[in-house]
């Protein structure tokens, strides 16, 4: 039954899905998503990614020499995967707010599963060879999903486009630690690598993600007892990552 528990939980997701967004696809774009994406010239243009590592300055200083708003280029600079997807919404639809918004339900419902894994790993607690979790554990795993998945405060992130960026930050947020959490259970470089990669993935979406590689330490010694010294060498690839941020946004 356990390997057939995430089918399930995604078919309920589904169908959660469908009741609570199915009338929100079409609404049109509202508050930020006029400035940051319907008048927002800078992510429409693929080039204008590439100059993020030839021309800088140049990119830095687009919108302010367009007339617009200036914090338009320092948000696709701090922020530069939010606006890529951004960027294959545009090509694939122009400016119709459905498939942006059908985008984001897809990011919320892989982060309500990855919310599933991390919880059902903290419930864990231990190798597979320990001694078995009480029966009605399962629950608390789905119980947090559903949550999740539901919460108003997380379904704003999800009906308002312009705020994938919370969303696409919590993807990469949440497969870090789980991904870490994994890679302390099972230890193999190919998680440690992908843990790596999904916190910068998450620091290029939003800078919030900026807590990840110390959260990644918390939960290590929080829920399964570890040391600080060892959290802390488990953690040292994702620590390394602490310096990108603010050298981003002193460069910005």
């Amino acid at each position: 039954m356990k390997r057939f528990e995430p089918f399930g939980l995604c078919l309920l997701l589904a169908l959660f899905g469908a009741a609570i967004f199915r009338g929100t696809l079409w609404h049109p774009m509202v508050f930020d998503d006029e400035i940051y994406l319907v008048g927002n010239p800078i992510f429409k243009e693929a080039q204008n990614f590439q100059s993020i590592f030839s021309d800088f300055k140049g990119i830095a200083t687009l919108a302010a020499r367009s007339g617009l708003e200036g914090d338009i280029s320092t948000n696709f600079l701090m922020r530069p995967l939010t606006y890529l997807s951004f960027h294959w919404n545009y090509r694939l639809g122009g400016l119709d707010p459905s498939g942006y918004r059908l985008v984001n339900i897809l990011i919320h419902s892989a982060n309500a599963l990855l919310v599933w894994r991390l919880s059902q790993l903290v419930v864990l607690k231990a190798s597979p060879s320990e001694q078995p979790i009480p029966k009605g554990y399962f629950l608390i795993p789905w119980v947090s999903s559903m949550l999740f998945f539901v919460h108003p405060l997380q379904i704003e992130s999800v009906v308002y486009i312009i705020q994938r960026a919370t969303s696409l930050c919590c993807l990469f947020y949440l497969a870090t630690l789980v991904l870490h959490l994994e890679a302390n259970r099972r230890p193999h470089p190919l998680w440690r690598c992908a843990s790596v990669f999904c916190a910068l993935a998450a620091m290029l979406s939003k800078e919030s993600a900026a807590t990840a590689p110390v959260l990644a330490v918390l939960v290590d010694m929080v829920a399964f007892g570890t040391a600080l010294r060892p959290a802390l060498w488990r953690a040292r690839w994702l620590l390394i990552l602490l310096p990108v941020l603010p050298t981003l946004l002193t460069a910005v």
